[in-house]
């Protein structure tokens, strides 16, 4: 549920961590979706994955971010207000936004395996070299140089699930789900090794 004030899980000015790491992530528009619109595990998830970070993201996800926000509204999986609330915090969260000009001729190298906006995305997180985050399948699943996509839809629901209802996630995978703060991990054999 969004609330009408943005939220202080997120900072236009780079986050040290102890390490002396600055957690940058680009969130692309089903997670900003999640994150101010949200209030079950989805949102959930959202919020503690950005917990912290510096977020940069292509200045149009704001505009796919709106347009959710519009879609869900016609489909009554949000209410009038809600959506109302939720895209003055989209417009007042902390964002660091970046035109088109500098993202296109990455964008355009990836046209093959990906949407033009989803490259975009990508080509962001290269650049900066921070990470993407998402809920959407066919950006999570894409075939991609580096292993930038921090999360795909699936993965993202499970933790999302477990944390939400204070469950253990048993995983042949740990590294998939290492940096979800709050989730209460254990690691299993692999049934083939």
């Amino acid at each position: 549920m969004a609330s009408t004030s943005p939220p202080s899980l997120v900072t236009a000015t780079p986050t040290v961590a102890e390490d002396g790491l600055v957690t940058l992530l680009v969130p692309d528009g089903s997670v900003l979706v999640a994150l101010l619109g949200d209030a079950g595990p989805a949102g959930r998830w959202a919020a503690a994955s950005m917990s912290g970070a510096t977020l940069a993201a292509p200045e149009f996800a704001l505009f796919e971010a709106a347009n959710i926000f519009r879609r869900q509204v016609i489909s009554g999986r949000l209410d009038a207000t809600q959506a109302t609330l939720a895209h003055a915090d989209l417009v007042d969260l902390p964002l660091q936004l970046w035109p088109y000009a500098p993202l296109s001729g990455r964008s355009w190298e990836l046209r093959h395996n990906l949407t033009i906006y989803d490259a975009s995305y990508v080509a962001l997180a290269e650049m900066l070299g921070a990470s993407v985050i998402t809920l959407d399948t066919k950006l999570g699943d894409a075939p991609r140089p580096h292993r930038l996509l921090q999360t795909v839809a699936c993965d993202a629901m499970i933790a999302a699930t477990a944390v939400a209802n204070g469950l253990p996630l048993y995983t042949v995978n740990p590294t998939d789900f290492a940096e979800i703060d709050g989730l209460d991990l254990r690691a299993v054999p692999h049934a083939d090794h």
